[in-house]
């Protein structure tokens, strides 16, 4: 358990601060850079909150966080989604009506995150959670926008040269493996009745952080020097 504590918290820091490190850079009105940010955020937020409902031993504690964790997780895909349609150097025009319609599931499973349709109550020794009835319909906006997201990724990648494809590239491989980690431990798991493997998910989304911090020091993504 304290491995498993040490790992959030070490994932919470560093994706925290590539978000700051992104966002505070002469380049941060940039829409893809302030994207960026708000989706390392949101991986922050999600391992902060597998920590705080692993550190407290209290059940109503235990549910809160258990419950923020979904709230910070389904910001995720629609981050990620966003992101993927403007990067890099916002080749897509996205406006604010449209980054709206895209983020309005993720308001809403904001919303439903503090209620019992999503985490329902505490569960079992296996399964740390009981799900509620709209546990299906965040696993299907999470799926269904983490595949588009490569499809926009990829289609970007064949059109760019040079550079650009080469950063393009970085993101994609390091978010095909956070996602393919994240989807099985988080989503086909608890399917199955398994969640005690909830911490695993957010732990993966710093090999994302890795590759992106990668390219922005080797590649200059997103003119970060």
């Amino acid at each position: 358990m304290t491995l498993i504590r040490f790992i959030l918290s070490f994932v919470f820091f560093v994706n925290l601060g590539l978000g700051l490190l992104v966002f505070l850079n002469r380049a941060r009105v940039r829409r893809a850079n302030f994207i960026f940010s708000l989706l390392s955020w949101a991986s922050a937020g999600w391992a902060l909150s597998i920590f705080m409902a692993y550190l407290f031993k209290d059940q109503p504690s235990m549910l809160f966080w258990g419950r923020m964790s979904f709230a910070t997780a389904g910001i995720i895909p629609a981050a990620f989604l966003c992101f993927s349609l403007i990067f890099p150097k916002e080749r897509r025009h996205l406006s604010s009506s449209k980054l709206l319609l895209i983020a309005s599931p993720s308001l809403f499973i904001i919303g439903l995150s503090f209620t019992n349709q999503i985490v329902s109550s505490l569960g079992s020794e296996t399964q740390m959670f009981n799900y509620g009835p709209f546990y299906p319909f965040f696993s299907i906006y999470f799926l269904t926008y983490m595949l588009l997201c490569f499809v926009f990724l990829i289609s970007s990648y064949k059109k760019a040269v040079g550079l650009v494809r080469l950063q393009i590239k970085y993101c994609l491989l390091g978010m095909f493996l956070t996602a393919g980690f994240g989807v099985s431990t988080n989503l086909f798991l608890p399917m199955a009745g398994i969640s005690k493997f909830n911490w695993v998910g957010p732990s993966f989304s710093v090999i994302m952080v890795g590759f992106t911090a990668y390219s922005i020091v080797r590649h200059r993504l997103m003119d970060i020097n």
